[in-house]
Formats: C-alpha cells, sequence, structure tokens
C-alpha cells in the first residue's frame, strides 16, 4: 500500500501487487477495499444516509469520512491481516502495455505501507547497502520498484495522449500537510500531479487511473449505467491571451499556420523556473472543472480524449462507491452466465442477454440518478470551497506572525493599482499598492502588463523578484498588504 495520508479515518487506499511471468509478460493487481457489498442497497431509504454527505473530507486533526467508522474499519486492509477485496487484473506486454484484464473476487492480505521516508531512502541509495529504514522492505523491494517503473510508464502514455503534469505549490505549514497530499483519481481536475518521492499517493494514481478507465470501458462494452467523468485536451484553453499579458517565455518560439502556440509548445519554452511557477498558477486558476455524469458512454465518447469511471476509493466519495457496486453485482449475477467469464476484456462479445436481472436493475437505477449526482456535483463544490477556505485562513493567520519580516517575493499579477507579489515562506499573495510606490509616478500599460515609472523608467512586471515587508494583515479580509524595500 503506498500512503501517505496521515490523520485518522482518511479514504481506504488499495493494494497494488506484481507478478512477473517466464516470458517477462507480468500481471499487475489491483486490490481495492470491499465497501459496496457491506451496504444494503435493497433498502430504499438507504440514500437518506447520503443526502449532503458524499464525499471524506480532511479536517485539520482527522477527516470526515462520509461512511460509517464501523464500515471503515471492516474493510481496511491491514498489516497481516486478510480481507475482502474487488480486484483488477491488468495483464501486460514486455513494453508494460496493457493487453488484458479481469474481475475476481478475492481475499487479500497487506504486507507492507509504503510511505515517504521509504521513498526517498530508495531514491537516494547510491549502492545495494541497505539501511535501515530500508531493512524492513528488502524482500519486497524488486516488486515495489517494478510497481514504481510501470507507474511511471502509464503517466508516459498517459501524457503522449494529451494529458499534462501541473506541480502542485509547495505545502510549508505543518498542520496542512493532509491537505496537501495527493488525492488519487482526482478527476474533478483537468490535469495530473507529477509524481513526487515525498507523496507515495502520486505513485499510484497514474495505476489507478488505468484501472478507472478499464471499469468504464468494461460497463460500456456491456451496456450498464456508470458515473464517469470525462476531460479535454487543455490546448481549450486561451494561450495565446496568456503570452500577450504576461513576459512568461522568451519570444524564440515559432506558431503554427493559424498564428498558434499550443500548451506543450509553452511549456517547452518556459524554461525559468519562476515563470513556470507563475504559469501552473494561471493555468490551475484557469482550467475548468470536470463534472460527474451519468450517460450511456457511446453518446458522449468520440467527444473527449480521456473517460473513468471511478472505483477504486470507494471511501472516498460516493461515485467510486456507486461504480463498485455495479462490479459487484456483476459477481451476484455471474451464475447466470455458466459458460462464459464476464468479468474478462473481450467477454461481452459472447454474451447476447442482459447482465443484470430485475432485481439487480432496481438496485442499481437507484444509485445511478442524475439527480443525485447532481447533488453530488454541487456538494463537491462546496467542499472545495471549503478547503481553499481552510487553507487561505491558515496561511494568513501564519502571515500575521511574519508582519514587519522581510522576504524576497514574486510579481504574480500586475494591476494598475499594485502588485500582487507571492511570499515564498507561504506561497500566499499579499497587495503592494501603487500609492506606496512614492519613488516615482507610475504608469501601468495593459498591453505589456507592467507599472512603469515616469521619470525613472524604472519597470515591475510578472516574474520580476522583489524585496518586501509584510505591514499589514487583515484575517476577516483575507488581506495582506505589503510594501517594497528600497535598496
Amino acid at each position: 500500500m503506498f500512503k501517505s495520508w496521515k490523520n485518522n479515518n482518511s479514504p481506504l487506499l488499495p493494494l497494488i501487487q506484481i507478478n512477473i511471468n517466464k516470458d517477462k509478460t507480468s500481471n499487475l493487481w489491483i486490490h481495492v477495499n470491499s465497501i459496496a457489498e457491506r451496504i444494503n442497497f435493497n433498502n430504499k431509504n438507504i440514500m437518506e444516509y447520503f443526502n449532503d454527505n458524499f464525499e471524506s473530507i480532511p479536517l485539520t486533526t482527522n477527516w470526515h469520512n462520509y461512511l460509517e467508522k464501523r464500515l471503515i474499519n471492516n474493510a481496511e486492509f491491514k498489516i497481516g491481516e486478510k480481507n475482502k477485496a474487488i480486484s483488477l487484473c491488468i495483464s501486460l506486454s514486455k513494453e508494460k502495455e496493457i493487453i488484458d484484464w479481469s474481475f475476481h473476487l478475492t481475499n487479500v492480505k497487506c504486507v507492507a505501507v509504503i510511505e515517504n521516508k521509504y521513498l526517498e531512502a530508495l531514491n537516494k541509495r547510491k549502492s545495494k547497502l541497505t539501511t535501515k529504514i530500508l531493512q524492513p522492505y528488502e524482500k519486497y523491494e524488486e516488486q515495489i520498484k517494478l510497481i514504481i517503473k510501470i507507474a511511471k510508464e502509464f503517466r508516459k502514455n498517459q501524457i503522449k495522449k494529451g494529458k499534462y503534469e501541473i506541480p502542485r505549490e509547495i505545502n510549508k505549514i505543518k498542520k496542512l500537510d493532509e491537505f496537501y497530499f495527493h488525492k488519487p483519481c482526482e478527476y474533478s481536475i483537468d490535469y495530473f500531479e507529477p509524481i513526487n518521492t515525498l507523496d507515495p499517493q502520486t505513485y499510484i494514481s497514474p495505476i489507478l487511473f488505468e484501472a478507472d478507465a478499464i471499469w468504464h470501458q468494461h460497463s460500456k462494452n456491456y451496456n450498464l449505467k456508470n458515473i464517469s467523468y470525462y476531460s479535454d485536451n487543455l490546448d481549450y484553453l486561451n494561450v495565446n491571451e496568456l503570452i500577450k499579458h504576461s513576459q512568461l517565455i522568451d519570444n524564440n518560439f515559432e506558431l503554427d499556420e493559424e498564428g498558434n502556440i499550443t500548451l506543450e509548445s509553452l511549456f517547452n519554452h518556459c524554461k525559468d523556473e519562476y515563470k513556470k511557477r507563475i504559469l501552473n498558477k494561471y493555468l490551475i486558476n484557469n482550467l475548468k472543472t470536470n463534472k460527474a455524469l451519468i450517460c450511456q458512454p457511446q453518446e458522449l465518447e468520440n467527444k473527449y480524449l480521456f473517460a473513468n469511471s471511478p472505483w477504486t476509493l470507494p471511501s472516498k466519495d460516493f461515485i467510486n462507491l456507486a461504480n463498485q457496486y455495479n462490479i459487484y453485482l456483476m459477481f451476484k449475477n455471474a451464475k447466470r452466465f455458466k459458460h462464459i467469464n464476464i468479468f474478462k476484456k473481450d467477454s461481452w462479445k459472447k454474451v447476447n442477454s442482459k447482465l443484470f436481472n430485475a432485481s439487480s436493475l432496481k438496485a442499481s437505477n437507484l444509485l445511478f440518478d442524475s439527480s443525485i449526482v447532481e447533488r453530488y456535483n454541487t456538494f463537491k463544490a462546496k467542499s472545495n470551497s471549503y478547503i481553499l477556505n481552510i487553507i487561505s485562513l491558515k496561511k494568513i493567520r501564519e502571515a500575521e506572525k511574519l508582519v514587519g519580516e522581510k522576504f524576497k517575493g514574486l510579481i504574480i499579477t500586475v494591476q494598475s493599482y499594485g502588485l500582487f507579489v507571492e511570499l515564498p515562506e507561504l506561497f500566499i499573495e499579499g497587495l503592494v499598492h501603487v500609492s506606496t510606490l512614492n519613488d516615482d509616478w507610475y504608469e501601468y500599460r495593459s498591453r505589456q502588463n507592467l507599472l512603469i515609472g515616469r521619470k525613472s523608467k524604472n519597470t515591475f512586471q510578472v516574474g520580476d523578484l522583489v524585496d518586501i515587508k509584510i505591514i499589514k494583515v487583515d484575517i476577516l479580509k483575507y488581506q495582506i498588504d505589503l510594501e517594497l524595500i528600497n535598496k
């Protein structure tokens, strides 16, 4: 188990296992906590439980899990203890390409929890000597290395198909760690967070991405309803506007025949780390948010690059749980298809009848209701807003302790009324109001997106580093006032 979350009641994470075959092909197993079968979805009042309770949310000291604690404890994978799992076996070629898959009901045992201190030690080791941190995992090391290699190969292929990686800002406030650990399979955002040795959960995301895409495909082939996220290429962003209004890249790049530049080309030309961070902030702030949808997949599949039906983290949110329930219903109905293994990749080609009986279909339709999914999307938007507010409040309180301190800050935005500068200690922005620039009269030039002194011709523009001091913090307004320090 690759795990970053530390606080109690956090969402349960799957187990990853790898087996190598004699012909150098391999079987990658994803063992998921079996939660759906432990809930009685035939109870007509069950949906009342999920009313405004659709997702597990991090708090500063623990998690608010949307499922009952008893249910979480029963389904949790604990070291050395066997437990039920719904498992996906992905067959990989020698080149680590997916060639086959099958779903299984299994009993599995967790043998190791991989945390960041282990990954850091493994990454830094320059010889075969085993340190105290690595020693407990020594007999699993080859498997761990291979899982990491597969995760990187999967991510490489996902990027080739049109996805992008955007690094998350660095967190320097210990109390906010749980908010910043990577959430695997967060399809409501339209980009990936890079794999990072400081955050083990980033290693399982490329694998779970494929597992969720496989269920989308499998359920589509069997004409089963699912709740999915659809995402497009990020080139829908107005990259040319970004270039026009900021000095983030050099001018030595080529436009295409229509006078445009792709997002990928923009990343390649933005070499300066400070400017790249500003670019990342711009992209994150301007990316659209994907909503969960119930649909017949064939209606949308040709319009989008990626489609995923998440089922691998059922204690993270309702969408994962609902999709997992349909997988469980497949197992309940499997005995009707005595000579066909309906859990294999192309088995649907041999099935001529409906997969679910009337009872299973009734339970499935209860979950896959458009009004429920719409309520989930509304709840998701509110929980995201709550998390952002908590992070902002914690940062602004930390900034209050630094009033009078001096820093070298990065100009993030230039407006007619002043400069927004990022504090490197907290990665939070404050305002240098133009009225405090008393060494000259500064004019705002919107086309170049900069402030320029009329007499001195001094300029302030996006990407500049400036010496600043915090002069005031207003917690109620979430506002930090800064002033420049003249050298």
